[in-house]
């Protein structure tokens, strides 16, 4: 280049005696120049891998990657089957999904019973999940039970027998789970907007089926397309966790590497249309005022991923964002919400901006605002701070994935089935890569001035558009102010997580006049503290790569940990390295939050249109007539995040109050898991107040004396129905009764779900809400039609349930089952912070949590069989809704 810019002042010399060499040499240095950028798009980069990771192939084909983690107290399994919707027509629509649940129903060496036994008495995670392109078998286990794991595992992979006997049960069960997927909120967009992008190429059916296909599925059919994709050579296996190398792979060669390879069907798949010009489309349906800008995006693999992957990030960060900011310049009353996602495909992907517009918003301005926004930043050019934020977030986020394990093969399936193990591997060295001209690049190659597919669709009803490591160091103490801080100081660990736990939230927002005043200022807290405003507090989030989570998350409905009237709570997560800035910010938004009365408007309107949405889910109707029947006039009968009349009616001033009072010192349990000391984290805490008072408080639980039976009418697909009661116990008494109430469940998920098919969602639970208050619930939620029969089941299986009839073997079970669960859920720092907190919270110290795993060594059956006197004469309370 040097030598490139002295030719140029050469020239600039011989310009005016010569012009027409000068246009020669120019010519030439064009050359030049453009043979350097070609020779450098050549120019192999290469990744380091993380320590000990080997990806490796069997030689029936089978890859391997293993990714080993000594310090984790349990091993992951993840097989990917290269097969799922895509590979599918209608006649087979749904059969991929289908075959997932049909894996579970045994094998040559297991009956289902024994495949639930063992896995159960292995204390191990077993679950699968299917895409479009693969199906992703996940068994998350102790690390010394990983033999057993993997012998478990390949039985069903490769040995299933697909019982006929069991056919038309699980047609029943993944019926029930399409009501379920329709119950949880307005599919209409959803599937309008596949069809938009993907009708006529491998992507236009969903991966769950339909109705219609999955009623006529039949076995042999199934059985065939099993024997078909289910083969070595075309599957991706990783081993992630604590496990020996040489002995891990002698077991994958003898439960895997024996399996004879097979040819595997022609896999070619049709493409999504290109987006060679703008395509827009009208709709009308659903309940919600939705818009989408669909553009091309770069498949997997493609050189400017990464550097997409990240240029779009800055468009939607919070606060600081290139469209998040565009949006905020247009009036209130007009401005849409705004969600984007990639979604890759194998040689093609798509990018889509998805806005969910008020009455007012007009649609035909999106395209523009987005062109002008893209067009005014990449002038201006992509800040570096942003980016290294955006960098730094990402880091995060991997380095929570490698704690996950349960959540670890979901995480990792996509990039090794549609990238290979190298764009696992190599994912963070290419994010550190990424430049602001690179990301540039990539935005001007794709989004800028490109061709569209926009979407619109306007709801039925005119006149809305509102839709309805236990052995790491513990230690606690009490800060001046009255806040009590529990730490675990775990020195293998990079992450500071954070659990903020407010006591008392039910109590709260009665105090305050209306259910869900809480949740609201949760919601509210970003929006700005003293000085800094929320693009500025986004920003020093992003700096840090900060991810923060107030209230749960609406859009998904496992996402409900937190959704209790007993306690709001803050997660704060980000490297340790910036633990001084993060808990700062903290105390920044726990007692200096400056959200105004403007802000509580706007977000009275978002919360008003997400709880419109909720009463019309049967589930979520169901849970809340359980609360008011179980908890008459009990602050914990209220919706904890409150009803659309509810928010509607919450004052700016009593939120403000509200405010103060949630987050006074002594209503605070803070539990921190980081490899700081518990002195240092303190020290960082040194800013919340130093005067305090005391801690909010829920009256005890009324006791359930007599029947009560309540019913509505929502008229959805799905129904449900739930029972439950409030009984006195005795605390020493809670892991027995918990284990007898899971031997309960499971017996109903068997009887209720596998054969009789009544409903995807079964089950039973019991817990210890105060001293001497014990919660017993079940539940069954059926297709609306079989509603009636479902509820004579669930009450002929607890009329019908004996704890005399307990088995050793059920016990032992329940017993493994529930520690691999609690296991699990202590594998990541956040998670182990939550537990930490709730120690406190339930029992005030650590005790609970030091022995919350060996609590349930010492239960023999005739613990059960004693504690089973809960039962005994129990008035139930029944909740119907159809």
């Amino acid at each position: 280049m040097q030598r490139i810019a002295a030719t140029l002042l050469a020239l600039l010399v011989l310009a005016a005696a010569a012009p027409g060499q000068v246009l020669r040499q120019l010519d030439a240095i064009e050359a030049e120049a453009a043979a350097t950028a070609a020779r450098a798009e050549r120019q192999p980069v290469f990744t380091a891998p993380p320590v000990g990771a080997e990806v490796l192939r069997l030689e029936n084909g089978l890859e391997v990657v293993l990714l080993p983690n000594p310090s984790q107290p349990m091993v992951g399994v993840y097989t990917q089957v290269k097969v799922g919707s895509a590979w599918e027509d209608f006649a087979t629509s749904g059969m991929s999904h289908m075959l997932e649940h049909l894996l579970f129903n045994g094998t040559d060496r297991y009956t289902q019973d024994e495949l639930y036994a063992a896995a159960d008495r292995l204390g191990a995670y077993n679950n699968a999940h299917t895409t479009d392109f693969y199906t992703d078998f996940m068994m998350v286990l102790p690390a010394e039970q990983l033999e057993q794991g993997l012998e478990l595992q390949s039985q069903m992979l490769f040995h299933s027998l697909l019982p006929q006997e069991k056919f038309a049960k699980e047609q029943d069960i993944v019926l029930g789970e399409l009501a379920m997927s329709r119950d949880r909120g307005d599919p209409y967009f959803e599937e309008t907007l596949r069809q938009a992008m993907y009708g006529g190429s491998s992507l236009a059916l969903p991966t769950l089926g339909t109705s219609a296909t999955i009623a006529a599925l039949d076995r042999d059919a199934t059985y065939a397309f099993y024997k078909a994709w289910y083969v070595p050579n075309n599957m991706i296996l990783t081993v992630a966790g604590r496990f020996d190398r040489d002995q891990t792979l002698t077991w994958l060669q003898e439960y895997y590497g024996e399996v004879a390879p097979r040819s595997v069907p022609v896999a070619d798949l049709t493409p999504a249309r290109p987006l060679v010009r703008t395509e827009t489309l009208s709709r009308r349906g659903g309940g919600q005022r939705m818009a989408a800008l669909v553009f091309a995006a770069p498949a997997r693999g493609e050189s400017d991923e990464a550097a997409f992957q990240l240029a779009t990030q800055l468009l939607t960060a919070d606060g600081s964002g290139i469209l998040t900011r565009a949006l905020e310049d247009l009036p209130e009353a007009d401005r849409p919400s705004l969600a984007a996602w990639w979604q890759a495909a194998p040689g093609f992907a798509r990018y889509v901006l998805e806005f969910t517009l008020t009455p007012t918003s007009d649609p035909d301005q999106l395209y523009g605002l987005v062109q002008n926004a893209l067009a005014g930043a990449l002038d201006a050019g992509l800040p570096a701070d942003d980016l290294r934020a955006a960098v730094a977030g990402e880091r995060t986020a991997t380095l929570k994935q490698r704690e996950q394990l349960r959540m670890t093969g979901i995480y990792i399936a996509e990039p090794l089935v549609l990238g290979g193990p190298d764009a696992l591997l190599g994912h963070l060295d290419r994010i550190r890569a990424v430049t602001p001209e690179s990301a540039a690049a990539a935005l001007r190659t794709w989004l800028v001035d490109q061709p569209c597919l926009a979407l619109l669709v306007e709801p039925e009803a005119a006149d809305t558009g509102i839709a309805p490591l236990d052995a790491a160091r513990l230690d606690r103490s009490v800060l001046p102010g009255g806040a009590v801080l529990v730490t675990q100081t775990d020195p293998y660990s990079e992450l500071l997580a954070v659990h903020l736990t407010v006591r008392d939230r039910a109590g709260l927002d009665q105090r305050a006049g209306e259910p869900g005043a809480l949740n609201l200022v949760h919601r509210l807290l970003t929006t700005g503290v003293a000085g800094c405003d929320a693009a500025c507090l986004a920003r020093r989030l992003g700096a840090i790569g900060a991810e923060i989570k107030l209230v749960d998350d609406p859009r998904f409905p496992m996402d409900d940990y937190y959704t209790t009237g007993r306690y709001s709570f803050l997660r704060l997560e980000c490297p340790a390295e910036d633990a001084p800035e993060a808990l700062a910010l903290l105390v920044e938004l726990v007692q200096y939050s400056t959200f105004t009365a403007e802000d509580l408007e706007r977000e009275r309107r978002d919360q008003e249109r997400l709880l419109a949405r909720r009463e019309t889910s049967a589930t979520a109707r169901s849970q809340q007539l359980l609360r008011e029947g179980l908890y008459g006039d009990h602050p914990l009968a209220q919706e904890p995040e409150g009803t659309t009349a509810s928010v509607a009616a919450v004052g700016f001033d009593d939120l403000r109050s509200l405010y103060r009072r949630a987050f006074q010192p002594e209503n605070l349990i803070i539990a921190v898991v980081s490899p700081l000391a518990h002195d240092e984290v303190a020290r960082l805490l040194s800013g919340l107040p130093t005067a305090g008072g005391q801690p909010e408080a829920l009256p005890p639980l009324p006791l359930t004396t007599a029947p009560l039976r309540l019913t509505a009418s929502l008229g959805g697909s799905l129904g449900a129905v739930r029972v439950g009661a409030v009984r006195r116990v005795a605390a020493a008494d809670e892991p027995a009764l918990e284990l007898l109430v899971d031997v309960l469940s499971d017996r109903l998920q068997m009887d209720l779900r596998e054969t009789r098919g009544l409903g995807y969602s079964v089950g039973a639970a019991f817990e210890l809400a105060a001293a001497d208050r014990g919660v017993f619930t079940a539940w069954v939620s059926p297709p609306r039609a079989r509603l009636a029969e479902a509820e004579e089941a669930l009450n002929g299986d607890l009329r019908a349930f004996d704890a005399a009839s307990i088995t050793q073997d059920e016990l032992d079970k329940a017993r493994s089952a529930r520690q691999g669960r609690l296991l699990m859920r202590r594998l990541d720092s956040i998670s182990r912070a939550y537990y930490l907190a709730m120690s406190e919270l339930d029992t005030g110290g650590l005790d609970a949590y030091r022995h919350g795993l060996d609590a349930y060594d010492g239960v023999t059956l005739a613990d059960l069989r004693r504690v089973a006197s809960f039962f005994s004469e129990l008035p139930l309370v029944t909740v119907v809704v159809d």
